[in-house]
């Protein structure tokens, strides 16, 4: 039978040290008895006292007694029990009722019962209301019960030597019959003796004391006694039978509306309380002292104020607390004491004292902080605080071997039995036999009491069952033993605490929280005693033979073993060197890694690295112990980025791979930083891999490259800016000359004789051809430029084809050649697409083929490629059979420039960039452009285009995109007279001259009451006859606009019931936005400044116009070519277009005068307009500027305005003013270049040409 062992220095002190140890084993409970009372109060738990229920809603004359009783089984802890402190009732149930009792306004009162039947008879008389108890115990059929309060799983108890506790052999199972059901434990195991017991406690210790092979119980019963010293042989299982046992109180048949309450509470009861309440009494959510134990500040600055403790314990309780040869406190209590002192820093002094009653007074005196003892009835626990018990144990009965065997305390009756002096047991047995007590024999320890026994002097004692069990396996080997126990429930072990010290008490509560069962099993191991000892003086001869023999056979055994040693050792030695060949192997490994590499462990210390990783630090790490704060040569800002990678992957537990940036050694370096987690097997974070892969030469070769790249696109766009300058500076003599051309043409430059006027017309096509050059170089700089959008619309693509091809009828039947267009009838007629840019592919690709067929046929079909419910792709083919191309120049047409060979341009001309542009704008529709062609066989262009259908498609309003003037041109008669309303005087010269040139009359008004006052004149004299044939008014306007005036007229026409006039919108604006607002307000379309006075001519009298650009060239409707942005003009040239429009250079200089002194006063406007942060009136002057400098059409002017409205409004206050000083100063440079320029006279607010460098 195992024993205890106790550490000691010889086995003759420890004898004598023994005998001290049990000779007051027993001393110290209070002599006189302590009658149990009947009933016993309720005792929470701090978990259930703070749990608060709404209290009962239940009807006024629902039966509720003030005053209930609960019955409950003895031993059924934690559910229900007895505390050793004060006889309260405390457990799961116990916090359960307190919860309800308070919620329904009731007083519980609990009663213990001996066994099943005797409370379940007091249930059934009614003598109690309710008891708590397992389903099996009350079943329902006889017992209404309420909502389980606990579920607990079945598990099975072996002795530890068990191997598998699913086989019992043929060895009797105990179960609880308060438990399980008897038929289903026989069903669920079958071929297996069933003994039913009434307790957790008498089964356990069935199985300890060998009765049973294995007890049947659930967690309940293992969380009652897992700390208890007398089973610490068993071992728990998990059962595989499925059993399960519900909690729960059963109440009396009559009681019913007394369950419904019940059930009504426990409905309340939140989840986490549930939880809670069984952790507290069942689960036990214990800490690992590994971990740290969440002491409060309070507790912490305890600890700090009172570093040493003083402990009263006893020299004389085996193995709990003694004082060992050494005169050291030894024991279960020492070792518990030591893991305080690891978690807290306290020192522990012991006192030794000779009983539990004086170490209670030496603490209540203050010669003490605190006592550690068995908790018995003692009396005066008032002013001590108990902690949580640090193990149970309990009584055993001793008799001889060859004498009566008494198995309890009610067997001791006839015998006479040895006790200590002031034994608690003495009341036990007065108190179980009272009329005839047995016969007691007091002795002074409990070495004596076992001698009386052996002696005969006695025929039973009573120690703590460790203690008899080591004393015997000592002492009485063969004459004494152990035959039954000798208190039904366990004794707690705990320490004692003045009420003085009450987070000492706290402190040590929370370190026997933490204390796993695991480890208190291996704190009490290391006092068990398993060794067979006999130190019986008459057994010394056969002791010294079996010591030869043994000797001899130990020597013989040393021998083997130091040979079997020395081969160990040199397989040790063996493995060692290879064990150190491969770690040189790998550490070679490791350096042969050209990037850093290290291993940090958890706490952030470096325990390995390669040589790249020294390198890279500069700093040969001899001592492994290095921290990242010890890396002299990384700068804060680099070791928080590192140390932020290091503590994700702590709590992630998952790979970390980043670029960043890091400073080292005053270096600025660019990687690859990675780190890993080295996990243990249990999942545990071991150590961290990490490296560093350098990536700053790279970066530096990539910035190299980006920076190549930006200077070959600012090179490339250098050369389409070249080209379009280039373009401009020969575009802008070119309208002069065609402006100039068109007067001298149309006979309106003076008196032009009719020869003079051929020659004129003449130069006009030649520099409208030069016009349509420039417009294509143009157009191709803004395509590569990203400057180009299309405007979709929905059209008839089989209508607009033939009309586009047709336009060409006249140049191929100039040629002799026959030209054809084919619509397949599968296309639809309802399509989107930008016609503009689409009739510009067919006009490059048809007048190509026309070019470069001398005889045959042009033909142009479309059909459908392919379709669904969304697109629709056209296939439009143009084939001719001209004289084809090589097939080495095809993949080359499409480039700019690029014509087939030299003599097709020396023979055709042209400047080669057709193909080039309709390739761009075939790209921009999303489509392509294929071309097929022989030498000598003709060419076949093919045009493939996505194109949607026009029922699914709703056209998007553009917030900023150019438009061409969009309105029903009017057929005013000749000299009909036109009101034009404009509030700046230089936009009002500009188009009465150009109105007159066209033969109208013109009434001028500078704002919209002027106008209105002109009309109503008008109206009125004229009688309704229509006087003012048309008005043309500038859209914005100080005062009243000219949105808002279009609406007085209407409304005034109506009044006067007159027609009204057409009146047509004129502004700077040409977007898409301005024109719907045109339209909305009742104008019929938009003018932008400036307008040409073909555009005039057709807007205003229908009358055809000689083309003079591309734009010029299509009907008036249709979307034109972009214009090319306006360019700075050397000189004076803009002041030429003025002449084409005025007709003299007199009147030219004349509008220029007036145009510097009215800008002149608008930029005095503008001064001090600036510092009132008027948004409104801002945007008004720069409306106003805009179409003023158009008027002039000086770019220098209209640059500077257009960059001073995209600069201005995000600026903020400050940076406005600035922009505009800035601003107001480039104007009066440039004014006054044009005053020198034009030579006109002064002008106010002009500065002074000499100053002008």
């Amino acid at each position: 039978m195992p024993t205890l062992f106790v550490p000691a220095a010889g086995r003759l002190l420890c004898q004598v040290s023994i005998a001290l140890t049990l000779a007051l084993s027993s001393i110290g409970a209070h002599a006189g008895p302590i009658p149990a009372p009947p009933l016993s109060a309720l005792e929470s738990s701090p978990e259930a006292s703070s749990v608060v229920l709404p209290h009962s809603d239940l009807p006024d004359d629902a039966a509720q007694p003030a005053r209930i009783l609960v019955g409950v089984m003895e031993g059924m802890a934690p559910l229900l029990s007895r505390s050793d402190r004060n006889g309260n009732a405390r457990g799961l149930a116990a916090d359960y009722l307190d919860v309800i009792a308070r919620a329904r306004n009731l007083t519980v009162a609990v009663r213990f019962f001996d066994n099943l039947d005797a409370l379940s008879a007091a249930l059934a008389a009614g003598d109690i209301d309710v008891a708590v108890g397992a389903d099996a115990a009350l079943p329902q059929a006889r017992f209404p019960r309420s909502a389980p309060i606990f579920n607990a799983a079945a598990i099975v108890i072996t002795r530890s030597e068990v191997r598998n506790g699913s086989s019992l052999g043929t060895g009797t199972l105990g179960y609880l019959r308060s438990e399980l059901d008897t038929d289903d434990v026989a069903r669920l195991i079958p071929d297996t003796a069933l003994h039913g017991v009434d307790s957790y406690y008498e089964g356990l210790e069935r199985v300890a004391t060998h009765k049973d092979v294995a007890f049947l119980g659930d967690t309940i019963s293992i969380s009652a006694y897992n700390n208890a010293i007398l089973f610490y042989m068993l071992k728990a299982r998990p059962s595989t039978t499925g059993l399960r046992t519900q909690y729960a109180f059963a109440f009396n048949p009559q009681r019913a509306e007394l369950l419904r309450s019940f059930d009504q509470a426990l409905a309340e009861f939140p989840e986490r309380v549930h939880r809670t309440l069984q952790r507290r009494w069942v689960e036990a959510e214990q800490g690992r002292l590994d971990g740290k134990v969440p002491f409060s500040e309070a507790e912490l600055q305890w600890i700090k104020d009172h570093p040493k403790v003083t402990v009263a314990t006893s020299s004389l309780v085996v193995p709990f607390t003694f004082r060992d040869s050494f005169g050291r406190s030894a024991g279960i209590s020492a070792s518990v004491l030591d893991m305080v002192t690891a978690q807290t820093g306290l020192q522990f002094t012991p006192q030794f004292y000779d009983s539990a009653l004086n170490q209670i007074q030496a603490v209540r005196d203050g010669n003490a902080d605190m006592a550690s003892t068995m908790q018995g009835n003692y009396p005066g626990f008032s002013g001590l605080v108990l902690t949580r018990p640090v193990l149970h144990s309990t009584y055993a009965l001793i008799s001889r071997v060859d004498g009566p065997h008494p198995k309890n305390i009610a067997e001791l009756q006839p015998l006479r039995v040895a006790l200590v002096a002031a034994s608690p047991l003495k009341t036990l047995l007065q108190a179980a036999s009272p009329e005839k007590p047995p016969t007691i024999v007091e002795v002074s320890t409990g070495l004596a009491a076992l001698n009386s026994v052996a002696t005969g002097e006695a025929d039973a004692t009573t120690l703590l069952y460790p203690s008899a069990e080591y004393l015997i396996a000592r002492f009485y080997q063969g004459q004494l033993q152990i035959t039954g126990i000798g208190k039904p429930d366990m004794v707690p072990f705990v320490y004692l605490v003045s009420d003085r010290n009450p987070l000492l008490a706290s402190i040590i509560d929370k370190v026997l929280n933490a204390i796993t069962d695991e480890q208190m099993d291996f704190t009490i191991a290391q006092w068990q005693y398993s060794e067979q000892l006999e130190f019986r003086w008459a057994a010394r001869g056969p002791l010294i033979r079996g010591l030869i023999i043994g000797g001899s056979v130990a020597g013989i055994l040393l021998a083997a073993w130091l040979i079997i040693l020395l081969v160990r050792f040199l397989k040790r030695r063996r493995d060692n060197r290879l064990m150190q060949e491969r770690l040189t192997l790998k550490r070679q490994m490791l350096d042969a890694n050209p990037n850093p590499m290290y291993v940090w462990n958890p706490d952030g210390i470096m325990i390995a690295c390669n040589e790249a990783f020294e390198k890279l630090v500069k700093d040969p790490l001899v001592d492994m112990n290095l921290t990242l704060e010890g890396i002299a040569t990384l700068d804060d800002a680099s070791r928080q980025k590192v140390r932020r990678a290091y503590d994700e992957v702590k709590v992630t537990h998952q790979p970390y791979f980043a670029e960043m940036t890091l400073t080292l050694g005053g270096r600025e370096l660019t990687g690859q930083h990675w780190v890993v987690p080295l996990l243990g097997a249990n999942g545990e974070l071991q150590a961290l891999l990490g490296g560093w892969v350098d990536l700053t030469e790279l970066k530096a070769t990539e910035r190299s490259l980006q920076l190549a790249i930006q200077h070959a696109d600012a090179a490339n766009r250098a050369k389409t800016l070249f080209l379009a300058t280039i373009s401009h500076e020969i575009r802008t003599p070119m309208n002069i000359v065609v402006g100039a051309l068109e007067l001298l043409k149309e006979g309106k430059a003076g008196d032009v004789s009719l020869p003079a006027q051929q020659q004129a017309a003449l130069a006009y096509d030649s520099a409208t051809a030069l016009l349509l050059l420039l417009n294509d170089i143009l157009h191709y700089s803004k395509i590569e430029a990203g400057e180009l959008s299309l405007h979709y619309s929905a059209g008839d693509l089989t209508e607009a084809l033939p009309r586009w091809v047709t336009a060409f009828n006249r140049s191929a039947q100039a040629k002799g050649i026959r030209l054809d267009v084919k619509v397949n009838p599968d296309v639809p007629a309802d399509l989107v697409f930008d016609a503009g840019r689409l009739r510009q592919i067919i006009n490059n690709l048809v007048a190509n083929a026309i070019k470069f067929t001398p005889r045959g046929a042009v033909t142009v079909t479309a059909d459908v490629l392919r379709q669904d419910q969304n697109l629709c792709v056209v296939r439009i083919n143009v084939q001719d059979t001209g004289i084809g191309i090589a097939a080495d120049v095809v993949p080359h047409l499409f480039s700019p420039f690029q014509q087939a060979t030299a003599d097709i341009y020396e023979r055709y001309g042209g400047t080669g960039m057709g193909l080039a542009i309709s390739k761009k704008l075939a790209e921009l529709f999303g489509g392509e452009i294929a071309l097929q062609s022989a030498e000598g066989s003709g060419t076949t262009v093919t045009v493939t285009l996505p194109m949607r259908y026009g029922n699914t498609w709703s056209a998007p309003i553009e917030a900023e995109s150019g438009t061409a003037e969009q309105f029903p041109a009017l057929s005013l008669p000749p000299t009909s007279t036109v009101l034009i309303v404009d509030d700046h005087p230089s936009n009002r010269m500009l188009l009465e001259t150009q109105l007159r040139l066209l033969g109208l009359q013109v009434i001028s008004a500078a704002s919209g009451p002027q106008a209105l006052e002109a009309l109503h004149h008008a109206w009125k004299n004229d009688h309704g006859a229509g006087g003012i044939a048309a008005v043309i008014t500038d859209c914005t306007m100080p005062g009243m606009d000219g949105y808002t005036l279009t609406r007085e007229i209407t409304a005034g026409a109506a009044a006067w019931k007159v027609p009204r006039p057409p009146v047509i919108g004129y502004s700077a604006d040409g977007t898409s936005t301005a024109y719907r607002r045109c339209l909305e307000s009742g104008m019929l379309g938009l003018l932008v400044k400036p307008v040409e006075l073909d555009t005039l001519r057709a807007a205003l009298l229908r009358a055809p116009s000689p083309p003079t650009a591309a734009a010029a060239a299509l009907p008036f409707n249709a979307p034109a070519l972009p214009a090319p942005e306006p360019e700075p003009a050397p000189s004076s040239e803009y002041l030429d277009n003025l002449v084409a429009v005025f007709g003299t250079h007199d009147k030219a200089r004349q509008f220029v005068a007036t145009f510097l002194d009215l800008f002149s006063q608008d930029l005095d406007d503008l001064a001090s307009l600036l510092p009132l942060h008027d948004d409104g009136r801002l945007h008004d002057w720069i409306h106003r500027a805009r179409g003023s400098t158009h008027a002039v059409q000086h770019p220098g002017l209209v640059d500077c305005v257009a960059a001073f409205s995209s600069a201005i409004r995000p600026a903020d206050a400050v940076a406005r003013e600035a922009i505009g000083a800035t601003f107001i100063a480039e104007c009066r440079l440039i004014m006054a270049r044009m005053k020198k320029e034009t030579g006109s006279g002064a002008a106010t607010g002009i500065m002074n040409p000499d100053n002008v460098p």
